[in-house]
């Protein structure tokens, strides 16, 4: 159960890194956002993962917390389509707005689900390990997808490089699915609450 977990939230955080390496500079060029509205815009974004933190709880204890993860993940390349679609004006800057909302939400319910799950899931002499491993793997690649996501802007176009990204967000909620976690019902206040093996 933990190496998929593991795989999906490290497949994310480097696309979503390289993604998020240009998306500004697609924004700031090529829709010729100001300051302002881009402040304004990531404000409205960081409300989903506020909402998130507010309700994965309730999710979990609806649905469980594997459908509620494969949710998630979804939510990720869904996020893509305003950013890809979008023209200079407000209702392309709503629109973005709307969508890193929607990728805000889905990030934090992912990460607060599938954390839980993980520990609930390992050992606790391993523990250490296990969140050492994952922490590598989401973070340890973001600086080369990056990198590499600048070359393909520079190469490719911005836009052409963005909806590679979101294709590749496809990967995860795909990974995830074909895995038993999608039958995982439990809800992860009771993995809180009952002790690990």
């Amino acid at each position: 159960m933990i190496g998929p977990l593991v795989t999906t939230d490290a497949i994310t955080s480097t696309v979503l890194a390289g993604t998020n390496a240009i998306w500004i500079v697609f924004l700031v060029r090529q829709l010729h956002w100001s300051p302002q509205v881009f402040a304004l815009v990531l404000s409205i974004g960081a409300s989903g993962g506020f909402l998130a933190s507010l309700t994965t709880p309730r999710l979990t204890d609806r649905y469980g917390a594997g459908p509620v993860m494969i949710s998630a993940l979804t939510l990720a390349p869904v996020s893509q389509l305003p950013l890809l679609l979008a023209h200079p004006g407000a209702a392309g800057q709503l629109a973005i707005g709307c969508g890193l909302f929607a990728q805000l939400f889905g990030a934090v319910t992912h990460g607060l689900t599938q954390r839980t799950v993980r520990q609930h899931a390992c050992s606790p002499d391993m523990q250490g390990r296990m969140q050492a491993t994952g922490q590598w793997t989401a973070f340890g690649l973001r600086p080369f997808a990056a990198l590499l996501a600048g070359y393909a802007g520079t190469t490719l176009g911005l836009r052409t490089t963005l909806a590679i990204g979101a294709c590749l967000l496809l990967l995860p909620p795909i990974r995830l699915a074909l895995t038993p976690i999608r039958l995982a019902l439990t809800p992860i206040r009771a993995l809180r609450l009952a002790p690990t093996a």
